[in-house]
């Protein structure tokens, strides 16, 4: 089956995918399905019960079910991050945002996609702690009970999501 070579090259006008192997197939539609995954977190903490990282739909359905009325941090302000922000923006309690960068999609859209999706999703209540970055989770009874970031920014998970400077 060829799906599951390595393919090394394709030419569009003879429509024809080439493998490693040196075989190749015929198609009609082509589709490239480069792939993406969320980095897991390498802080301490990292590891208590209600983090979770999207990779996937059991993940996401886990998410849902947590984060349903709950306040939320979303760390890193990428596309996976975002579709959660977006996802989830009238159905947690509240949305945090971390990222390292000044805006979301910095890297790939540039500033100006990320600074109209930033204001977007501000909009819709969610809050951003941009050049922030996460330095480590604090727990209580196994559970995160508060988020530790560079610069000093405590996010808890309260009725009300308090911010200390």
């Amino acid at each position: 089956a060829s799906f599951l070579l390595q393919a090394v090259s394709v030419d569009f006008q003879k429509q024809k995918v080439y493998f490693m192997d040196g075989s190749s197939q015929k198609y009609n539609q082509l589709l490239i399905a480069t792939g993406s995954h969320s980095g897991f977190l390498q802080v301490p903490g990292a590891d208590l019960q209600n983090v979770c990282n999207l990779q996937t739909p059991e993940d996401s359905s886990k998410i849902l079910e947590l984060a349903t009325g709950k306040n939320l941090v979303i760390i890193g302000a990428s596309f996976i991050g975002m579709e959660i922000a977006a996802f989830l923006s009238d159905k947690a309690g509240a949305i945090s945002v971390v990222e390292k960068k000044e805006f979301p999609f910095q890297n790939t859209l540039g500033r100006q996609v990320g600074g109209v999706v930033m204001k977007m999703l501000q909009n819709k209540g969610v809050k951003f702690h941009m050049k922030t970055e996460l330095c480590e989770l604090k727990g209580k009874d196994g559970k995160v009970s508060h988020t530790i970031v560079i610069p000093e920014l405590l996010i808890f998970w309260e009725k009300k999501p308090q911010t200390e400077v």
